[in-house]
């Protein structure tokens, strides 16, 4: 969390738009977090919520201008892919699941490193309506009745 704030704060575009940090902080880090934005003067450009309820995260989706997920670790990374069904640039990490997952329709950084993250955030203002359209393509091919599918001709194949 605290290198997305810090990318943010080093980002050009950072005007155009606010940052919205949704989930847990973790405890140990939140008060470093707290006060980074305190030092900075961020407190009107970011705003941290708790979990959201689904109404309120598809709320979100619709005036997102973008997805910023620098993960360290990701298993599969399901919200790469609702992001990208939802027609919205992803930015997410070189590490982990994360670059398989978003295929070659997600600007790909370092998430251990603040500059690497804020030089994605400034890509994806170039991101053009026919990159998000192949990405939307991409997402909907991941659907969970395909992947049932897929796991029953495994289970076909070999009971």
């Amino acid at each position: 969390t605290l290198n997305l704030i810090k990318a943010y704060l080093l980002c050009k575009s950072r005007s155009d738009f606010k940052l919205v940090i949704t989930g847990k902080v973790e405890a140990a880090h939140e008060p470093e977090v707290r006060s980074f934005i305190n030092r900075n003067d961020l407190k009107s450009d970011i705003i941290i919520t708790k979990y959201l309820p689904d109404e309120a995260l598809k709320a979100l989706f619709v005036n997102a201008k973008a997805f910023l997920f620098p993960t360290l670790y990701e298993g599969f990374g399901i919200p790469i892919l609702e992001s990208m069904a939802a027609g919205i640039p992803v930015l997410t990490s070189t590490t982990g699941a994360a670059p398989e997952t978003a295929g070659d329709f997600a600007v790909l950084v370092d998430p251990l490193a603040p500059e690497s993250i804020a030089t994605g955030i400034d890509q994806l203002i170039g991101i053009d309506t026919k990159h998000l359209e192949k990405a939307k393509t991409f997402a909907l091919g991941h659907t969970w009745s395909k992947t049932a599918q897929m796991t029953a001709l495994v289970y076909k194949k070999y009971v």
